[in-house]
């Protein structure tokens, strides 16, 4: 059937311009360090190019390429290419100590990386581009029938029909009711004859009290005959978001939420970088720039240098959060958030707002552990009170540490919040942030929040 399948060809396409435009990098880094095209001053930059290709080959081949899946957003791709060339740059330079290639240029091979990481993220926005035209043209399509009651079958039937980018063509839908439909709808009882004639790549089959007589012989009919079947659980009616799947030995259980840092290794990695930056930050800007900070906070208002409140932080817990202070004492600082043009603020206070220099002793609440680099940021005890009977989801930002920045933050939705809706928003960038944490995404964070810092934000205050 025209337009049906060819996925083997779109990994096959992307694998084989990766690796040219990998060979392309290299030759590009060479140049840059060497000032020479195509001609190595020894043979340990070929063995160190073949190496760089056959390992990312490797790597492509042993991981999803993500950006050919059905479905997928282009965000996640772009995160995928970031963690595989990560690993790709721990793979090149181990494999560089292990064979003691040590005539290599360590700055040509910081090069390669960079342009790896530029040139490869055009080319996935290009090639996904590409695909989902493709799909929304009637290409690269799967055939599939469904199998549910009325809701279930028209709720699924509509994603398919307005995400045409995924790429299903619906067949036919099997059910107890005959209801009216864009496509055919057959009884249940058919689901035999049916499949027989539309021939589909893929049965979809809702998990519904009505059907699940039928659901063990249509699993074993579409296995025999080579057909994969997916089984969509029908509890929308009590959960509107996506989830995850996991097990206790052969139970199923459904997880509202993923969470990366529930892995203690991913825990253990976030809370290394955190002691390792936090200790840079201390050491290389903190013990100059404290003692500045304290003759000007000093010469202009009476109080202490640095400013402690409670915040909530990790699971509910309570914690003392450092800032330089920016205010004159007065008794509201812990009920009333900070807005523009706040008569309490001081000059050199607006100053240190701005350019967010009175967050950096909540360095030292990080090299403690009350804190991270990255995450959701801590809020007032009062504001956690209020917000908790009016947000659904606001506690679930404290199931990881409160951050000095965030993905809110960087996100627009720094600063003062006086609207209920304003804090949904940061809510729901935090629980993103929880649900799809990676470290290059706080790599990713970090480096914004510093290209924010010099260019200036319109809601610091």
């Amino acid at each position: 059937m025209p337009g049906r399948g060819y996925s083997k060809y779109q990994k096959l396409i992307s694998v084989t311009i990766d690796l040219l435009l990998l060979f392309i990098v290299f030759h590009v880094a060479y140049y840059i360090r060497q000032d020479t095209l195509f001609t190595f001053k020894n043979n340990d930059y070929i063995l160190i190019l073949l190496i760089y290709l056959f390992s990312w080959w490797i790597l492509i081949n042993n991981t999803e390429l993500i950006v050919i899946k059905r479905g997928v957003t282009l965000d996640k791709v772009f995160f995928n290419l970031l963690q595989n060339t990560f690993i790709h740059i721990i793979i090149v330079y181990l494999a560089m100590i292990i064979l003691r290639l040590y005539g290599i240029s360590r700055l040509l091979l910081f090069f390669a990386f960079l342009l790896e990481v530029g040139v490869l993220s055009i080319w996935r926005i290009v090639f996904y581009k590409l695909i989902t035209k493709y799909r929304k043209a009637g290409f690269n399509f799967r055939s599939i029938i469904i199998v549910g009651n009325e809701k279930s079958a028209k709720q699924l039937a509509t994603t398919f029909n307005t995400q045409n980018d995924f790429g299903y063509k619906i067949e036919s839908i099997l059910s107890n009711d005959l209801f009216n439909c864009d496509v055919n709808v057959y009884n249940i009882n058919d689901f035999k004859k049916v499949i027989n004639e539309n021939k589909p790549d893929e049965v979809f089959c809702s998990l519904t009290p009505d059907i699940e007589d039928k659901i063990p012989e249509i699993i074993q009919y579409c296995e025999q005959h080579v057909i994969r079947i997916k089984l969509f659980p029908n509890f929308q009616r009590f959960v509107k978001k996506k989830i995850k799947i996991d097990f206790l030995q052969d139970i199923p259980i459904l997880l509202l939420r993923t969470e990366p840092l529930e892995s203690m290794a991913a825990r253990g990695m976030k809370r290394l970088f955190d002691i390792f930056f936090s200790s840079f930050v201390i050491i290389a800007i903190m013990s100059w720039l404290t003692p500045l900070m304290a003759l000007l906070i000093k010469i202009e208002s009476q109080g202490p240098v640095f400013f402690a409140q409670e915040r909530t932080g990790k699971d509910n817990k309570v914690f003392k959060m450092l800032k330089f202070r920016s205010m004159a004492v007065n008794k509201d600082s812990d009920k009333v958030q900070a807005k523009k043009g706040d008569s309490r603020i001081t000059k050199i206070g607006k100053f240190m707002r701005k350019t967010s220099i009175d967050e950096l002793p909540q360095f030292f609440n990080v090299l403690t552990g009350d804190m991270s680099v990255v995450g959701p940021r801590p809020h007032m005890l009062q504001h956690t009170k209020e917000y908790t009977e009016i947000i659904n989801e606001y506690m679930v930002r404290h199931f990881v540490k409160p951050g000095i920045t965030g993905w809110a933050q960087i996100n627009g939705f720094r600063g003062p919040t006086p609207t209920p809706e304003l804090m949904r928003k940061r809510v729901e960038h935090d629980v993103w942030y929880i649900e799809n944490w990676s470290f290059i995404l706080d790599i990713i964070i970090i480096v914004r929040t510093i290209i924010n810092v010099f260019k200036g934000e319109d809601n610091a205050v």
